[in-house]
């Protein structure tokens, strides 16, 4: 188990410390992944008690850290790692709190982080939600959270459908705002009616809404993939109250 309360000497320690930790764990994962490997930290345990208390942290950013982390070990993205992942989550502890615990934080992301910086963090816990969706005893855990419709659950859906329909509609507008420059571009007599500073200012429009809908579209498609296998095996939760209304409005 793990106590509600941080021990006193983590409490001590600067957020700077912490961080750096982490950022050079994360930096070691991308570039030197056979370090951490031959190394045989207890690596995994600590990220482990990270994770499911994710409330040890008053900075968010800091348990986003950890989040990135786990996010880097995942088979999907480090298969290397491999390892270092089962390690991670095939404990009793992992088992029974980290699927709670993750659900809790992905809520928790909303308050505590910039409004653009929490899609990314929450696109690295739809990838260890996919992972772990993988593995039956973790699916069932799912499941079960979802079962019980607790109000974590109800909050952890809430942003889910929140975020898919921010989503879409950032990714529909920014596609219809290509498609107008596109076609004024290819309209000669209109574009060169433009003078040079418009010109380089819709070429400048162009770009920026060709990037942002690029990173739209892949962060909606990971957050509707799991919306996604969560309706499909456990449907009953989002068509009852509270959480029907909401399954419905965004549909429509």
């Amino acid at each position: 188990t793990i106590p509600d309360q941080p021990p006193k000497i983590f409490q001590m320690y600067p957020e700077f410390y912490l961080e750096s930790v982490l950022d050079f764990v994360v930096y070691t994962l991308q570039s030197y992944p056979q370090l951490l490997l031959e190394l045989r930290l207890n690596l995994p345990q600590q990220l482990l008690m990270f994770l499911c208390a994710t409330h040890y942290f008053n900075n968010p950013f800091l348990a986003a850290k950890v989040i990135e982390v786990v996010f880097s070990i995942c088979p999907e993205i480090n298969p290397p790692m491999d390892g270092l992942w089962y390690s991670l989550i095939n404990t009793p502890l992992a088992i029974n709190k980290l699927v709670p615990s993750m659900i809790k934080f992905y809520s928790d992301v909303e308050s505590g982080t910039d409004f653009y910086e929490k899609f990314n963090i929450r696109r690295s816990m739809q990838v260890i939600f996919r992972s772990l969706w993988k593995m039956p005893i973790y699916r069932s855990k799912i499941i079960e959270n979802a079962s019980q419709c607790n109000d974590e659950f109800v909050r952890f859906v809430n942003m889910v459908i929140n975020d898919a329909t921010y989503l879409l509609d950032e990714s529909l507008s920014n596609l219809k705002k290509i498609h107008d420059i596109e076609n004024k571009m290819a309209n000669e007599v209109e574009w060169n009616a433009l003078n040079d500073e418009e010109r380089q200012r819709e070429t400048d429009t162009l770009s920026e809404a060709t990037k942002t809908v690029r990173s739209w579209l892949i962060m909606g498609d990971d957050t509707m993939d799991m919306f996604g296998y969560l309706t499909r095996d456990v449907p009953k939760p989002f068509y009852l109250d509270p959480l029907g209304d909401r399954v419905a409005s965004m549909l429509n």
